[in-house]
């Protein structure tokens, strides 16, 4: 695979609510998800750690939580400085379960 090639596949069908629930039951999962959902654009773990303020190998560990529960998906594959970066993007930015839950909780996430 050449750098930055695209793995985007289709976007899976809405994950139900317990997995919702499941997924954002810990605070750097809601920040990556809002980061993910307001900007809109694709981030690599090391992006969200440097947005969020967070260790690499936390927000890599909370990335794949989200991405087996169907909330996010790989989007692309790059290669920086011989290391390999997954990207991903929100597959539920539009799921109004989702929004609340963010909303409500982003004051007590900080």
């Amino acid at each position: 695979m050449k750098a930055s090639e695209s793995t985007q596949g289709k976007i899976p069908a809405s994950p139900s609510i317990s997995n919702i629930l499941r997924a954002l039951n810990h605070p750097v999962r809601r920040g990556i998800m809002r980061q993910l959902n307001e900007s809109g654009v694709t981030f690599s773990p090391a992006e969200l750690a440097d947005e969020l303020h967070k260790p690499v190998n936390k927000t890599s560990y909370h990335t794949m939580v989200l991405k087996k529960a169907g909330m996010i998906r790989l989007v692309r594959k790059g290669y920086t400085r011989g290391a390999i970066q997954h990207f991903y993007a929100s597959n539920v930015a539009e799921d109004k379960r989702v929004k609340t839950i963010l909303a409500e909780s982003q004051a007590e996430d900080g």
